[in-house]
């Protein structure tokens, strides 16, 4: 299991700007049997184990020795830059389940689009899983190889998941699905024409 060392944070609000000039990623470790703890670590270290981890595997934080089993479970970012400004991690209970969104690893979508009369459509990129901590999934993977012909779709019931892991969306619902060109620009010219939700704002930086 990956590892990040870290330590307590003694640095809060505004000046926690003066660690990211250093190169140090503000944190957080929280959970219903821990408390909280405000944390520090360092950003090279994080984002090398993010980069494999992602937000639905666990991971070990050393905390000056103590070591607890977390999933990385919200990413702050500067609203100018884009860049990782704090990190949430989460220290779940290890008897009770857990939500968490997993990603869509698609496979053989270079030999579908070769094969194909019609066009590949995703319909899903993330699903929300619920599960035991110990059963966390890094990645759903769907093979696209079996899909030949327009009409041909693959289904959430047709994911290969564990029985200890639940994907909360109905087992009908499509994943992916072969659909004729005509289908296919009617959902691309769709698409454009969604207005962006004015609700939506970014994230602010969480100190």
């Amino acid at each position: 299991m990956l590892q990040i060392k870290t330590k307590i944070r003694d640095i809060f609000g505004r000046k926690t700007n003066s660690l990211r000039k250093k190169g140090i990623l503000p944190a957080v470790l929280y959970g219903a049997e821990i408390g909280n703890f405000p944390l520090e670590i360092s950003f090279k270290e994080f984002e090398k184990v993010f980069k494999e981890a992602g937000e639905s595997s666990l991971i070990i934080l050393d905390l000056d020795g103590k070591k607890y089993e977390v999933v990385i479970h919200d990413l702050a970012k500067d609203p100018l830059k884009g860049n990782i400004s704090h990190v949430d991690f989460y220290h779940p209970s290890s008897i009770k389940e857990i939500i968490t969104s997993v990603p869509l690893i698609f496979e053989g979508e270079e030999a579908v689009q070769k094969t194909s009369l019609g066009n590949l459509t995703k319909r899903f990129h993330f699903l929300e899983i619920k599960c035991l901590s110990k059963d966390l999934l890094k990645e759903i993977k769907v093979d696209l190889t079996v899909l030949k012909n327009i009409g041909d779709k693959i289904q959430i019931k047709d994911l290969q998941v564990s029985d200890k892991v639940k994907i909360l969306k109905k087992l009908e619902e499509t994943v992916a699905i072969i659909v004729s060109r005509e289908e296919f620009k009617e959902e691309v010219k769709e698409v454009k024409e969604e207005k962006p939700n004015p609700d939506e704002k970014t994230k602010d930086i969480i100190s």
